[in-house]
């Protein structure tokens, strides 16, 4: 018997080389790329993440995190604003691309990042999820807000302003080196104090005498920066120059002035001439505690100088100091100028893509409702036609279905047209808000009485879970049209028998009310379509009712007035729960 073994082609080994290869490509990628990386299902769980975005979030390997969401690791803030941008990346096949975010973790400090996600599509082309890489950048970001502190130093104050300090109009190790230089080549020794004497830089070329002897006693000390302050006072005519204060030596300095501000004094000296004798020097000693014959031999190291030539020395001083503070006032000029005009563009921008939102926007609106209008006036022009074709013929058996389906169509319509009225109202500031101290139990229990008989017809029950008193601050009649919008949703996705409960629970800082259903529930993916005015997203009830979602909108609208926030938690066949909160009484 013969065994006939399938040889591979050519071609046939190297696709399978070739498949190899991208594997071992893909998982060097997920194995050592410090950037995260991760792969979502169209629900936006994790079907593979890599070991850098594991260690992240603290788990032994990937595979522990499949079938998870972002909710199981970061802050729902931060989670649900990932679910929105792959949710919009699944709905328009457009990537999102370096979106920077901040991620919060309930356990350890936010972190900036970098994100990039795209579509996750099959061999088909179909959008199955989603993918991206994400990099952390919270190190540049601390450096840009280190950058942006001293550009809004520079910027914001007016001339005069004391918060224009020295360490903001320069870089300090630069000019320690610039002074270094000064130092070296003209033989003086320099530092840079504040305009109270207190240093801003360190010594160059400071003698052992004022170092390491005078300085380092208390007495000593406070001299020196007395004589610093003095040496540093304004002088409009040149540099000041005097015995030091403290030890006798010369000295000279010059005030830098930015618009009119004193802000440092560059002081130059320690050089000693003939005035200076070995007596005065051992009386200093005892004067500030110091060994005499320790003290005057370090004097006697002291640089001597002619003072004519340290005169010339002082005046160079002085231009070079009267020529920092020129150019430092311009600079700071020049960055008013330019983060003024910065403002103006940003704002214009911001003004310029606002309205283009804004055009956008209300034209999807319009589109949504003019769509919706005609829709019930179609059902009511064709049931109307239908009616009175079969009371000219005389058949009246289908009279009572064309006039039921007539009313339902005009109850629609005016309906859609009352929260259309509202939100035009509501968007052109024509609702003034007047918030009161009320029991919400009340309000609850008008909106039942009048929701009642809608939810009888179908077969569904109102239930109020809400004990008596429960007093908010609120505006009586925005938050009656919150809770009938709710309610009247929630009877339209409930089948026959189901169950809406109504509750509240009083918190720390608000009133947290939700309206449960047992309905048919909302995907996650539409989740992300509500309280949108840019998404249409409108689904026939139970019994075929229809609708605009517009009274979503008007109910972000009338709670984000409170000051609260609303949202959905929903799951497919199981319900809905609709929560938003609004003030207490204080």
């Amino acid at each position: 018997m013969r065994i006939f073994m399938h040889k591979p082609s050519t071609k046939e080994t190297e696709s399978t080389s070739i498949r190899n290869w991208d594997s071992y490509y893909l998982n060097a990628l997920m194995d050592y790329l410090p950037d995260v990386i991760f792969f979502k299902d169209r629900e936006s769980r994790f079907i593979r993440i890599n070991k850098a975005m594991a260690e992240k979030f603290g788990l032994s390997g990937p595979e522990e995190a499949i079938g998870k969401t972002d909710r199981d690791f970061f802050k729902f803030d931060h989670a649900d604003d990932a679910l929105d941008d792959e949710q919009e990346v699944m709905r328009t096949g457009q990537p999102i691309i370096d979106k920077e975010e901040v991620e919060t973790w309930p356990n350890k400090p936010s972190n900036w990042v970098s994100t990039t996600k795209l579509p996750l599509r099959n061999d088909q082309g179909e959008i199955i999820g989603t993918f991206g890489i994400s990099r952390d950048i919270s190190l540049r970001k601390l450096y840009e807000a280190s950058m942006l502190k001293r550009v809004d130093a520079l910027t914001n104050p007016a001339v005069g302003d004391e918060s224009v300090s020295f360490e903001v109009l320069f870089d300090l190790a630069s000019f320690q080196r610039f002074q270094d230089e000064f130092s070296n080549a003209t033989g003086v020794a320099c530092i840079t104090t504040r305009p109270d004497g207190t240093p801003l830089t360190n010594p160059s070329n400071f003698t052992r005498f004022c170092q390491c002897l005078v300085r380092e006693t208390e007495k000593g000390k406070a001299n020196c920066f007395k004589s610093d302050a003095c040496l540093g006072a304004p002088n409009p005519k040149g540099p000041t120059i005097q015995p030091c204060l403290s030890g006798g030596l010369w000295d000279a300095g010059a005030s830098i002035i930015v618009g009119g501000q004193h802000i440092a004094n560059w002081l130059i000296g320690q050089v000693r001439d003939e005035t200076q004798t070995d007596d005065s020097i051992r009386a200093y000693a005892r004067e500030i505690g110091v060994e005499e014959d320790l003290l005057l031999s370090a004097f006697n190291e002291v640089p001597s100088m002619s003072h004519a030539k340290f005169l010339q020395v002082a005046k160079w001083l002085y231009a070079v100091v009267s020529q920092l503070s020129l150019s430092a006032y311009q600079n700071l000029m020049q960055a008013r100028h330019i983060a003024e005009r910065q403002v103006v563009e940003k704002a214009l921008q911001e003004s310029e893509e606002r309205l283009k939102e804004l055009v956008a926007n209300k034209d999807k609106f319009f589109s949504i409702i003019a769509h919706d209008l005609k829709t019930p006036f179609n059902c009511i022009l064709g049931y109307s036609d239908l009616l009175v074709e079969k009371v000219q013929q005389e058949e009246f058996g289908l009279v009572k279905e064309y006039t039921e389906r007539i009313r339902q169509a005009s109850l629609q319509s005016m309906n859609l047209l009352g929260n259309l009225l509202e939100w035009s109202r509501s968007q052109t500031g024509r609702i003034a808000f007047v918030p009161q101290c009320i029991d919400l139990v009340c309000l609850v229990d008008s909106v039942m009485d009048l929701m009642a008989d809608t939810a009888s017809q179908k077969g569904v029950e109102l239930k109020s879970e809400l004990l008596s008193p429960v007093m908010v601050n609120v505006d009586e009649a925005m938050l009656g049209t919150v809770l009938r919008n709710l309610v009247s949703n929630a009877i339209k996705f409930t089948k026959a028998g189901g169950m809406i409960r109504l509750s509240a629970e009083m918190r720390d800082t608000d009133c947290l009310v939700s309206v449960s259903d047992t309905g048919v529930g909302i995907t996650t993916e539409n989740q992300s379509k509500l309280f949108r005015v840019d998404q249409h997203y409108t689904t026939n009830g139970t019994a075929d009712e229809t609708g605009s979602g517009l009274g979503l909108l008007l109910c972000k609208e009338f709670i984000q007035k409170h000051g609260g926030a609303i949202w959905v938690e929903s799951e497919v066949n199981k319900g809905s729960v609709f929560r938003f909160t609004v003030p207490p009484c204080l």
